[in-house]
């Protein structure tokens, strides 16, 4: 497989790296001031010396405008104006690319977001309400993967079963219904219906859009719930860029990795390696843990898992006129090693387990506009995700050990995910409707002894399309109104399930600049995945079976939001009600079954969760807070010999965080708190019936210090994680309660975080222009 991966890649790379111009270009790039983050639509007006002619470019998504290739009179007068941001002046003497940084008012202004948008533009004109957790905020939080930056994030619980990894649910709706794309390129390697949020590494992010709500229109199964969008570093402004990042907490955990990016031309090509290691942890750890040899004993049983993980990439990007290539390969190999307790009566035998997962994945992305307001972007990937598990039985006293002939000790499973994705749309924006036509192709394709058949393929091949009409738009500086409607439609076959007519219609109306109302409603459907239909996990600590006789999942969705923003000098404010509605029917979810004690993936009739959230952000360049509350309810109905078995609860969160900025050194002292509060669990009795238990409430709260040093080519981080020293959460309810999640095992509480931990992070980045 490696083998293949790396011809692939050798064979795209000659295809695409001839025929490099050398062609000079008088490109002008904007950035935001701190982050280095490209500002979209900036307006450059330029005038020839001594006339009174302007001409007037605008940025791209790389923050570059470019004169055109006719353009030789100098000198010129420039200038750079973006809304909320200073205006910069300048003169050029001479052909020579150009380099502005740009002073925002808050970190709002600059943003970009590209997902289910027909281009790259401002969060606050889109018709969607979308969440971006930016660069600058994962190195502040010290977070290093997914599962730790969603800690602290509002409307998101995270849930941990230390053999299968991290997973989570917005607003009510399991993982299994939130798609995760990594640059729009949709993961592989769900187990227990979850992507691990912990194998998701955050080392090269730019930056992640969460998008709450179906986007079925867009991105059909699996985005029922919403849509994580994982936007990877793409840009380089000088020649040679390379960079070091390295990562120490105290519970074991050792991070480091490295890239470096070459740019030549209108080309740019960049490697990434990185390797993190985590040594395992329990209660009984002392707070500071360093690497050593483990005693044959009860010790040598960790209740976190220990793991290594090893990552790398290899990334190329050419600009052409008016297009972009992106290619891009990356393999993940991870081993998760089980040390089971030495077996009585003796306790000179133990049963080790070993979990083996390697993923790779390949991408090739076209995109560029046709004219000045038609784009086109087409995406072809091929995901390939290897799971092995083995088990060994060790002789503690020699440290000999032998593969278990166990059956079931064994196994081997794979996963394909053959990709095709590509629109068409029109940007105009002088016209009253712009629309986007595509078409979005999935093939899946499962293997192993613990797949029926040892082989299981489902195809779902869909068409969709939208328009935007804009009726109303006035945009001055004296007067600012805008209504855009975006209905859309997706029509799909599935090759294992019928799928309906898919629709949505999206409103955003913006009354003044500083106030945005949106409205939505959106049809979803999912249909059960290989592993949910056919595939088997077994272990010491799990019992999990697939159902063929699930039914695909439908549902109505409901959104209504609102935002208003004050921008008074070097003050802002930000407030953001919201409310939401889901109804669906027959959710698929994994639950215990009581007989014949094991875990299985069930309907369940219908499912209700309906929420309210209201988040404020406000203060000044110096000192900033964050306050949000969240409330959801859920209600489910399943029918049974009886009748109509009804459940209900709610669960309620809060969020709090305050960051203090030193002006002089750029010190940024922050504290992040969150409480999670109770959360209700299905499972099914020996009668068929559905009962519950509740999964208690915990409080978080991390403190972190980050430094730049040298012009900001050396972030330093460092901090405390889980101040409140919560390790696991309690579970009560009715007499099965016992039995949670895919655990066969009978417990009483459930994981959520290792103890309290200290960290510290060191990241250096260097870049060189290097003359030619």
């Amino acid at each position: 497989m490696i083998k293949i991966n790396l011809s692939l890649i050798g064979v795209l790379f000659c295809l695409f790296l001839v025929g490099t111009s050398n062609v000079s270009a008088q490109d002008i790039t904007v950035l935001t001031v701190n982050e280095n983050k490209p500002i979209v639509s900036a307006v450059i007006g330029y005038r020839l010396m001594g006339t009174d002619k302007d001409s007037i470019l605008y940025t791209n998504e790389n923050g570059v405008a470019s004169f055109p290739s006719t353009f030789n009179s100098f000198p010129v007068t420039i200038r750079i104006y973006y809304y909320g941001c200073e205006t910069i002046y300048d003169t050029l003497l001479n052909r020579e690319n150009k380099i502005y940084h740009i002073q925002t008012l808050n970190k709002e202004l600059g943003e970009v977001v590209i997902t289910a948008q027909y281009t790259t533009g401002s969060p606050d004109k889109a018709v969607h309400k979308i969440r971006i957790i930016d660069s600058k905020t994962i190195e502040q939080r010290g977070a290093t993967n997914l599962k730790d930056l969603f800690q602290q994030e509002m409307n998101i619980r995270i849930s941990q079963d230390n053999i299968l990894g991290t997973g989570m649910t917005i607003g009510g709706v399991s993982g299994e219904n939130v798609k995760i794309l990594i640059d729009g390129v949709p993961m592989t390697g769900r187990l227990g219906g979850n992507i691990d949020l912990s194998q998701i590494n955050l080392s090269n992010v730019e930056r992640i859009e969460i998008v709450e709500g179906p986007l079925s229109v867009n991105y059909g199964t699996n985005a029922l719930g919403g849509v994580i969008n994982i936007i990877m570093k793409k840009t380089q402004y000088e020649r040679l860029d390379y960079g070091l990042n390295t990562y120490y907490e105290s519970t074991g955990q050792y991070n480091a990795d490295a890239n470096v990016g070459y740019k030549f031309g209108k080309n740019l090509i960049s490697f990434t390696g990185q390797r993190n290691y985590f040594d395992g942890w329990s209660q009984k750890d002392n707070l500071f843990k360093f690497p050593k040899e483990h005693i044959a004993d009860l010790s040598r049983y960790n209740e976190w898992k220990p793991k290594e993980q090893y990552m790398g990439g290899v990334h190329y990007h050419r600009n052409m006129k008016t297009f972009q290539l992106h290619l891009v390969s990356n393999f993940f190999d991870e081993k998760v090693t089980n040390k089971g307790l030495p077996r009585a009566p003796y306790h000179e035998t133990a049963f080790d387990d070993y979990y083996h997962t390697l993923r790779f994945s390949n991408t090739a992305n076209l995109s560029g506009m046709i004219g000045k307001d038609k784009r086109v972007n087409i995406m072809v990937a091929y995901n390939d995700y290897h799971r092995t598990k083995n088990t060994f039985f060790k002789d503690l006293t020699t440290l000999e050990e032998s593969m278990s002939l166990n059956a079931g000790d064994q196994d081997t499973s794979r996963f394909e995910l053959i990709s095709s994705r590509g629109s068409f749309s029109t940007t105009k924006d002088s016209t009253k409707i712009n629309y986007e036509i595509g078409y979005d192709f999935n093939i899946d394709n499962g293997y192993g002894q613990r797949v029926k058949n040892n082989f299981q393929q489902i195809g779902d091949y869909a068409l969709y399309a939208s328009a935007e009409y804009t009726p109303l738009r006035k945009i001055s500086e004296k007067k600012f109104q805008l209504l855009t409607i975006r209905p859309g439609l997706r029509y799909a076959y599935n090759t294992a399930y019928n799928a309906p007519l898919v629709p949505s219609i999206n409103v955003l109306y913006k009354p003044k600049e500083r106030i945005a109302l949106r409205a939505s409603y959106a049809k979803g459907f999912r249909a059960p995945s290989i592993k949910e239909l056919y595939f088997e996990f077994i272990d010491i600590n799990h019992n999990i079976f697939g159902n063929p006789d699930l039914k695909a999942e439908t549902s109505d969705n409901f959104q209504l939001s609102g935002s208003y923003n004050l921008n008074a000098g070097r003050k802002f404010f930000r407030i953001e009600p919201s409310f939401y509605y889901n109804d669906i029917k027959n959710l698929i979810t994994l639950s215990y079954i009581a007989p014949p004690n094991l875990n299985s993936y069930v309907n369940i009739g219908r499912y209700l969760s309906k929420g309210m959230s209201l988040n404020t952000s406000f203060g000044e360049q110096e000192l900033m807070f964050t306050l949000g509350g969240n409330i959801y309810w859920i209600h489910s109905e399943t029918e049974n010999e009886d009748g109509m078995s009804m459940m209900h609860g709610y669960t309620p969160e809060g969020l709090a965080s305050a960051k203090y900025l030193f002006i002089k050194t750029k010190t940024t002292v922050a504290l992040y708190y969150k409480y999670t509060g109770k959360m209700m669990m299905y499972h099914f009795d020996e009668d068929g019936d559905v009962e519950y238990n509740w999964m208690g409430d915990y409080h978080t709260m991390d403190v972190t210090v980050s430094q730049p040093l040298f012009k900001r080519q050396v972030i330093l981080a460092f901090g405390v994680k889980n101040l409140l020293n919560v390790k696991y959460i309690g579970l009560s309810g009715n007499s099965h309660a016992s039995h949670t999640g895919s655990h066969s095992a009978h417990s009483t509480t459930m994981p959520v975080n290792w103890g309290r931990s200290f960290f510290v992070n060191i990241k250096v980045n260097m870049n060189h222009r290097i003359k030619k």
